[in-house]
């Protein structure tokens, strides 16, 4: 016996009959014997009708279940045979309440209410019987250890020199190498120029807390007004006036430290380089020049971000060219963390590629490209070491056990 497709009973057996089990939600199943080309829906009615004894209640119920293969854990559809869903003898159905939808509305405040969290007041009276536990504890004094973003630069510094000596007359290196000394004359000579700059009036504009490289750029691109100035910087660099006299404020001698010369002659030369190499968007070349930013700094800042004119205007306007004597200053040579850097087997290897000096070159004008450079086969091996080594060698300085030479060094960092 068989249920065809209309539902009626038939009495002969053919390779088109299956048989197939159906269990509900409570556990209850029950063994059909029908048609392959039976409707899904009509299965679910069947299957209701047994359940309930109630052909009209189950016709009115059959939209809100639904039936799930499982062997395969899928859903199947009501407007399709057991053929076309692939339905096979043997197989277990599972029946199942549909959930039900609730509006956009209702389903948004759910969830709102979901991550709502407790409010103070639910805090203090879930915890009013908390025995109160280490509250006069001394938490340990991490002052001695320096954030190693702020360290970057320093580090960076030091193995550029170290590359650069090592790598001056590979031929990927020497392009740039044999410009540094020429570099460093004029860097040396020329750096107090003001470039027909009125002196009163950068002086009144960096009395107001901006930057004497923005404050001479503004100028000259307001025929030396500095009302007009003002309002330019005030217009491109809102967020910069706040915080040039803080930067100004921490910039103190650094005793504890060893001095590179050659490295900011050396950044200036790969930046030359790069300009030449440069295949330039000229739409964002044009855009950024009528902003008042010189060519060499616009050009700079393309390469760096790849020609992302959104990102290179934000490099510009953020002015975090690091200046030339903040490009000399490096980590002392008697520090524990260059001597541990220096002899490191991997530092060592990684030392000897042309390409982990050019990415050293772009982290010093860039800190963020740092991702760029971990994906990068052969420069992450090495950056991974050296911030394994920063890190492990701040450590042993910082714990309280530490010695007095070791906190020494770390100051020298």
């Amino acid at each position: 016996m068989h249920v065809d497709e209309s539902g009626n009973l038939v009495g002969h057996s053919s390779p088109d009959i299956i048989k197939v089990e159906v269990v509900d939600s409570r556990g209850e199943s029950r063994i059909h014997e029908v048609s392959v080309e039976l409707f899904v829906e009509r299965l679910k009615i069947l299957a209701l009708t047994c359940m309930q004894s109630d052909p009209l209640v189950s016709a009115k119920t059959g939209q809100h279940h639904k039936l799930i293969l499982l062997s395969k854990n899928k859903q199947l559809t009501d407007e399709c045979t057991l053929r076309e869903e692939d339905v096979s003898d043997g197989d277990i159905l599972l029946l199942l309440p549909r959930i039900p939808s609730s509006a956009p509305g209702e389903e948004i405040q759910r969830d709102v209410i979901n991550v709502k969290g407790p409010s103070e007041a639910e805090i203090l009276d879930a915890t009013a019987g908390t025995e109160v536990k280490n509250f006069d504890r001394r938490l340990h004094d991490n002052s001695m250890n320096l954030d190693f973003q702020k360290q970057l630069r320093k580090i960076l510094v030091t193995l550029i020199d170290f590359i650069e000596q090592l790598l001056r007359n590979h031929p990927d290196v020497s392009p740039i190498s044999e410009a540094v000394p020429e570099i460093m004359s004029s860097i040396e000579n020329g750096e107090s120029a003001e470039d027909g700059v009125d002196k009163d009036a950068l002086q009144q504009l960096v009395d107001m807390g901006f930057s004497p490289e923005r404050a001479k750029r503004a100028l000259k691109l307001n025929n030396m007004r500095p009302l007009e100035a003002m309002d330019w910087l005030l217009a491109y660099d809102s967020s910069q006036s706040a915080s040039v006299k803080t930067q100004n404020v921490r910039e103190v001698p650094d005793n504890n430290c060893t001095l590179y010369p050659r490295v900011p002659a050396i950044v200036e030369s790969y930046r030359r380089f790069k300009r030449k190499q440069l295949k330039v968007n000229c739409k964002a070349l044009s855009n950024l020049r009528q902003m008042g930013f010189e060519d060499n700094e616009v050009l700079d800042a393309l390469w760096i971000h790849l020609n992302n004119e959104v990102a290179a205007c934000e490099w510009l306007l953020s002015d975090r060219r690091a200046k030339a004597d903040d490009l000399k200053r490096g980590l002392r040579s008697d520090s524990a963390i260059y001597k541990a850097m220096l002899q490191d087997a991997t530092v060592q290897l990684g030392l000897l590629r042309p390409r982990l000096l050019f990415a050293f070159l772009q982290l010093l004008e860039e800190p963020n490209s740092m991702g760029r450079w971990l994906n990068d086969s052969e420069t992450a091996p090495v950056l991974s070491q050296v911030f394994r080594i920063y890190h492990s060698e701040k450590h042993v300085i910082s714990t309280p056990s530490g010695t007095t030479d070791a906190l020494s060094s770390l100051s020298g960092e």
